[in-house]
């Protein structure tokens, strides 16, 4: 379910950058990420969850399993009814971008709540958060303010050289080799799922071949 997740927010950010007439789809991408995520918090504390697309009864289930409060703001700017994927020119880009962004926070409160890594959080409101993530060459990351995914190609000194292997600008994918020093590794968290990294590695085919890695 928390791989289905991440594939509503890929969704999500893959319509948001498009254009107008995949604002509806972006929405909706948005509450499945989120209501997935909450419902994976349940079931992962061995309960069972309502089939709903309501996000406050679920996430009121998953307060008395130890969820932290979320502010109701996230979730009314995710909610959304399943028309919506059908409404094309209703929705603004700041509609589309709040809720994604909204869902991804409700997601990192779940995650963070599973499991405890946060190390600290800057002071800014909407500064990305810090993790005890330490990068390891052959790995692959997501930065979870971002929604990017990377790999680490290798550590040298203080440099990180690091593979962007997934990321959406306007529609399209768009991969990079960059250098970055290793105290940034903190924005990243590794990605464990092996679904993942398998799909990730036959979108990054090209790019991690020409990188020398196979």
């Amino acid at each position: 379910m928390a791989s289905g997740a991440i594939t509503d927010f890929e969704t999500s950010a893959r319509f948001a950058v498009g254009n107008v007439h995949g604002y509806g789809q972006s929405l909706w991408a948005s509450l499945q990420a989120a209501e997935k995520i909450l419902k994976f918090f349940i079931a992962s504390k061995g309960e069972s969850f309502p089939q709903t697309h309501d996000l406050t009864k679920l996430a009121n289930q998953a307060y008395t399993l130890g969820l932290p409060r979320i502010d109701e703001g996230l979730l009314q700017t995710v909610q959304c009814k399943a028309g919506v994927r059908y409404e094309h020119s209703k929705h603004t880009t700041q509609n589309v971008v709040s809720a994604h962004q909204d869902a991804l926070k409700i997601a990192l409160i779940v995650a963070e709540s599973l499991f405890p890594t946060t190390v600290s959080t800057p002071a800014g409101k909407d500064e990305p958060k810090l993790y005890d993530t330490i990068l390891i060459p052959g790995h692959f990351y997501i930065s979870p303010s971002l929604g990017f995914s990377y790999y680490c190609k290798d550590i040298t000194d203080s440099l990180a050289t690091m593979i962007m292997v997934e990321s959406y600008q306007h529609g399209r994918l768009l991969q990079a080799v960059f250098t970055q020093e290793v105290e940034y590794q903190a924005y990243y968290l590794e990605i464990t799922d092996e679904n993942e990294i398998k799909r990730l590695k036959q979108v990054g085919e090209k790019i991690l071949h020409d990188q020398g890695i196979v």
